[in-house]
């Protein structure tokens, strides 16, 4: 805020660089130039020189950027980003680093403790169902339940057109066929997973005139042109289950409709969304009394958008006719929903550039549960049980953020702040092969998956690794930590969290150099913690400490090391260097715990999550 108005100040030209860093409360001339430097390319003197020599030319405010079309927006800013100072600052001492004491107390081990859940396990995602028979995916499904162990999974697509499932004769019978499914769900039981079933899309016998097609992929987003015929595709579905799997087995699956994020893009109302709930419910509690339904999958940042009602519109619906859903399911991509409906679906004509606003609010999803929960209390629904069933940083399968280590720090940020407040946590997606938009050839292309299209695990994936250690007694937190206890092993988790910079966060693009991708967050420094663990025995300790950071356990920027090899300098043997030089770095080193406890010291770096693990030796 202060360099935002010291930058309308240094434009104005009506005062020294001195007076503008004094007047806007920086704490001295070498600082504000520093800040000014960092966040525009070049020293206020040189900006001001610059913007004389070009005076005769056109120019845009800043103030107007943001209403420009994209390209000339950052064009506007970064026509200054190759400047250079002609003169070097004076040298100011960095003042030594501020160290943080964490006090942190153990109970004795049969004192009760609260035991961390760790709910983000219960819910894999993946893109669509035909994507799960190929052998890349079914690949990267089977490392996953190796490595860290999920219990529920979920797609869309399960009724398109590729899938083969629904076809109507020339006398416009329904004609039914099973055997990609069956292949599907008989590899999903046989990888540990139990199915999360979410009828969609339509397939295009049985939609209405006039249906879209979303994606890239051939998904039809419709309601059925009959809804008798619906009920009988979705009854038969079931049936087939029952008969192939068992009714035990399959009243432990859950469904799920379409989710209701489509009502928000126009493609039907929510009178006609609840119908469809309301009708598929009933057909498969009909046969599966015992199974969970649910709904609506909102995402929570309508809740705060004026003028829009589809949480009030499904619960009254609800309210209406019965048949709440057995849990409450949610989206949440951490935007800011604004504009038109229209404007959040553009991203799949362009793909240039997210058209939704990714919000300033480092905490918006905790922030977001706890007004949902209010919300809900006032309509008397008291301790719900929320899914989180699709969730991410972005709603962008192209923001280049998605394959650096931001999203270890993202994932370990949200997964520890609200532990417990939610019983899944669908982490969207397990894989970058997904069909949505058109596929890119580059390895790391911005893809939202915690592996890349080949199945190189990226920092997202070692993070959820790494917390997969951290399972036991909850002991203490903070906002950056948390210890927990499990088999005697004391279990210590920290992360330096870095949250869009404020352009990025307005206006974030495909363009720009693909290899620097690290500039477009909030400059943070390292964390150094002492932590002070007491309630230990005496005696001496082994500490194995785990790092997804930059330099270890980030497959991303291992590429850039390797010399960023394009697709086609990446031949077989490249995949797997670059695969073994991505994994975490591991240190174990033995540590004296005496009366005071056990003290431990690190340096988190930006973007950077570590987990410790302590024991006896």
């Amino acid at each position: 805020m202060r360099l935002d108005h010291a930058y309308r100040d240094v434009r104005a030209a009506a005062k020294s660089v001195t007076e503008i860093a004094l007047d806007n409360d920086f704490p001295n001339t070498g600082a504000f130039i520093a800040a000014f430097r960092e966040a525009y390319g070049q020293t206020p003197g040189e900006y001001r020189k610059t913007r004389a020599k070009d005076a005769g030319a056109p120019r845009a405010d800043v103030e107007d950027a943001f209403l420009q079309p994209v390209s000339d927006a950052f064009r506007t800013l970064t026509k200054y980003a190759e400047a250079r100072a002609e003169a070097p600052l004076a040298w100011v001492p960095p003042a030594p680093p501020a160290e943080r004491v964490e006090r942190i107390r153990v109970a004795d081990g049969a004192a009760k403790a609260r035991r961390w859940e760790p709910t983000w396990k219960n819910l894999l995602t993946l893109g669509c169902a035909k994507e799960l028979l190929l052998a890349p995916v079914q690949e990267q499904i089977l490392q996953c339940q190796r490595e860290i162990g999920f219990r529920y999974v979920r797609f869309h697509g399960l009724l398109d057109d590729d899938m083969q499932v629904y076809r109507e004769d020339a006398q416009g019978q329904p004609v039914y066929n099973f055997t990609y499914l069956d292949m599907l769900f008989d590899f999903i039981l046989s990888a540990g997973l139990t199915p999360y079933v979410e009828f969609s899309f339509m397939p295009s016998a049985l939609a209405r005139l006039g249906a879209k097609m979303p994606f890239q992929h051939a998904s039809v987003v419709s309601l059925p042109a009959d809804m008798d015929k619906w009920k009988a595709l979705v009854r038969t579905l079931v049936a087939h289950w029952m008969r192939r799997y068992g009714s035990l087995q399959t009243s432990a699956w859950k469904f799920v409709a379409v989710n209701a994020y489509w009502v928000y893009l126009g493609y039907f109302t929510m009178r006609e969304y609840a119908a469809l709930y309301r009708e598929t419910r009933a057909v498969v509690k009909e046969l599966l009394p015992d199974a969970e339904f649910d709904g609506p999958g909102c995402d929570i940042g309508l809740l705060g958008v004026a003028g829009n009602h589809d949480w009030e519109q499904f619960f009254d619906a609800c309210a209406e006719h019965g048949g709440l859903p057995d849990f409450i399911s949610v989206q949440c991509f951490h935007v800011e929903y604004r504009g038109l409906p229209q404007q959040a679906s553009d991203v799949t004509d362009t793909h240039e550039t997210a058209p939704v606003q990714i919000s300033g609010n480092e905490n918006y999803l905790a922030d977001a549960l706890k007004a949902l929960r209010g919300w809900l209390r006032h309509r008397g629904i008291h301790k719900p049980r929320i899914w989180l069933e699709t969730w991410n940083s972005t709603m962008w399968q192209r923001d280049l953020c998605n394959d650096t280590c931001f999203k270890a720090a993202f994932l370990a940020k949200n997964i520890l702040q609200n532990a417990g407040a939610l019983e899944a946590m669908g982490y969207w997606t397990a894989s970058d092969f997904m069909e949505e938009i058109p596929a890119q050839q580059e390895l790391f292309h911005g893809g939202y998956g915690l592996f890349t299209y080949n199945g190189i695990p990226k920092s997202g994936y070692y993070a959820l690794w790494l917390l997969r250690r951290m399972e036991g007694e909850w002991i203490s937190h903070g906002a950056d930590w948390a210890l927990t206890r499990r088999d005697g092993k004391l279990r210590l988790a920290m992360f330096n969290y870095c949250h869009y910079d404020q352009l990025y966060q307005r206006r974030y693009m495909a363009a720009g150099d693909v290899l620097d991708r690290y500039g477009v967050f909030v400059a943070k420094g390292d964390s150094h913690i002492l932590f002070q663990i007491q309630g230990v025995a005496p005696g001496e300790y082994d500490v194995e400490t785990y790092s997804v950071s930059p330099g270890g356990g980030s497959s991303f920027d291992a590429w850039v090391r390797m010399g960023a090899p394009t697709p086609a300098q990446l031949r077989p043997t490249r995949q797997e260097y670059l695969r073994s030089v991505s994994l975490p770095r591991y240190t174990v080193e033995r540590k004296a715990a005496d009366g005071d406890g056990l003290a431990l010291r690190y340096t988190v770096r930006p973007h950077e999550f570590i987990v410790a693990i302590i024991h006896g030796a």
